[in-house]
């Protein structure tokens, strides 16, 4: 499938979806009060859903019937949220340079309490599975296929699996399973801890209130144990922080 905004179509790894059997999709569910974390823009807090329908990732912005979704990403770890904001360009620029003012002083990272049970649909290794793609093809592409994979977003947003509408996605991270491959020290990205996942705005309550967000929250990325957690991140992944 090549996507309009598809930056190589003519290698493009991800099918499309109405040419998929998605019948074997399933769910996995995180309980209600199970922990996630999420990493957000400074400037935007308390609001933790985006609708800006601004940014280029794997299953966001998006636009249901012509308007913006408001969405979410989570992550299992503090880690995985930080891999895939603040040092997502690490592994996808090559490059070990990390800004304080551009990739650290703007963002925070907070522990947030599920507000109710997340059936998610399931795009794990098992679950891709299950209906015969690999990660390749739709959790692993480089962001030259996001505008192919975020069609799969769409598409997975109008379907219920039995009688449950999903209120997300829930994927292995490809940037957690590149930091792993980069250190031994992130051997504990293996399996559910490099979960990340997508929530849809419409489908769950948006007051950051209701997802009664907790510790570890750190709101300055470039300073006290914000900046000591982005170090030793730093550290594993062979990286510099420098003040620009």
């Amino acid at each position: 499938m090549t996507a309009p905004g598809c930056l190589d179509p003519v290698n493009c790894p991800v099918p499309d979806p109405q040419n998929m059997d998605l019948r074997r999709l399933r769910l996995i569910r995180i309980p209600e009060g199970a922990s996630l974390h999420t990493s957000y823009n400074r400037d935007r807090w308390p609001a933790l859903f985006n609708d800006s329908g601004k940014g280029n990732a794997r299953f966001s912005p998006l636009q249901i019937g012509g308007a913006i979704l408001p969405t979410l990403y989570g992550a299992a770890t503090q880690t995985v949220a930080l891999l895939e904001t603040s040092f997502h360009d690490v592994h996808e620029a090559g490059t070990r340079i990390i800004s304080e003012s551009l990739h650290l002083e703007p963002r925070g990272v907070v522990a947030l309490n599920a507000p109710e049970s997340l059936p998610l649909i399931d795009l794990t290794d098992e679950g891709l599975d299950r209906i015969g793609l690999s990660r390749a093809s739709l959790v692993a592409t480089t962001p030259e296929h996001y505008a192919c994979t975020r069609e799969w977003a769409v598409a997975l947003h109008g379907r219920r699996i039995g009688p449950i509408v999903p209120v997300g996605l829930v994927w292995q991270s490809r940037i957690a399973e590149l930091a792993r491959a980069d250190s031994l020290l992130f051997d504990d990205l293996l399996g559910h801890a490099s979960d990340a996942c997508l929530l849809f705005g419409d489908r769950l309550p948006l007051e950051h209130v209701a997802w009664q967000p907790g510790d570890p929250h750190f709101d300055d990325l470039s300073r006290g144990d914000g900046r000591l957690l982005a170090e030793q991140i730093a550290e594993q992944l062979d990286a510099v922080i420098v003040p620009s």
